[in-house]
C-alpha cells in the first residue's frame, strides 16, 4: 500500500522455467490489471536469481489495484494493493453557506477536500469558522465522507450581518461565497 504520488516499495518480480530454475537477463515487464497509469521504469531485466526488481513505481489515482508481470508469453497478476490518496492540497465549498435568518438552521454546507491529485480524501477533519470571528454555532468539526466531503448540517448564526466562512484541512483552507444572515422576526418593543 502507498500514498498516492509516492515511490511504491521496491516490487520483485521473479522468473524460471518449467524446472524451477532461475532465468538470468528475462525482460519482465509490470501493467496494471486495469489499465490505469502505472509510473516508472515499467521493464527490467532478471538477475542471477531470476529477480526483476522495480524499484521506481508509483501511481497517483487512488483505489485498489494489481500489478501484473511479463515475462515472454507468461504472465501473473500480483495481490491487491491500495492507493491511497495523498495531503489534502484543495479545500473547496461544493455547497456554499444560503442566506439564513438569524437563529435559524441554515441549509446544508459542504466543503470538499482533495488531494494534488485530485483524489477525494476521506476520512479528513474539516472545521469551519467565519472569515471575521463572528460566533458560529453548531458542530463546527466533521470528517469527510468516501467522496470527500463534508456536510455541515446544523449551522447556526444570531448576529444579523454579510458574513463568508472559512474551510480548513490540515494547513489548506479557503473561504465561502459571502451569505447573509438577516434578523428574526420582532421579539420586544421598547420606548
Amino acid at each position: 500500500n502507498t500514498v498516492a504520488g509516492a515511490t511504491m516499495a521496491n516490487v520483485v518480480v521473479n522468473v524460471k522455467d518449467a524446472y524451477s530454475n532461475n532465468i538470468s537477463g528475462q525482460a519482465v515487464s509490470v501493467t496494471t490489471t486495469n489499465g490505469t497509469l502505472l509510473s516508472g521504469t515499467l521493464s527490467q531485466n532478471t538477475n542471477a536469481s531470476g529477480n526483476a526488481t522495480f524499484n521506481n513505481l508509483s501511481m497517483t489515482l487512488a483505489g485498489t489495484y494489481a500489478l501484473t508481470g511479463t515475462a515472454g508469453t507468461v504472465n501473473t497478476a500480483s495481490a491487491n494493493f491500495n492507493i491511497t490518496a495523498a495531503a489534502p492540497s484543495a479545500v473547496t465549498f461544493s455547497t456554499q453557506p444560503a442566506n439564513t435568518v438569524a437563529g435559524a438552521t441554515m441549509a446544508n454546507v459542504v466543503v470538499n477536500v482533495k488531494d494534488a491529485y485530485s483524489n477525494n480524501i476521506s476520512g479528513q477533519a474539516v472545521s469551519v469558522t467565519t472569515t471575521n470571528g463572528t460566533l458560529l454555532s453548531g458542530t463546527l468539526s466533521q470528517n469527510t465522507n468516501a467522496s470527500g466531503d463534508a456536510t455541515f448540517n446544523n449551522l447556526s448564526m444570531t448576529l444579523a450581518g454579510t458574513y463568508a466562512l472559512t474551510g480548513t484541512a490540515g494547513t489548506v483552507n479557503t473561504a465561502s461565497a459571502n451569505f447573509n444572515i438577516t434578523a428574526a422576526a420582532p421579539s420586544a418593543v421598547t420606548f
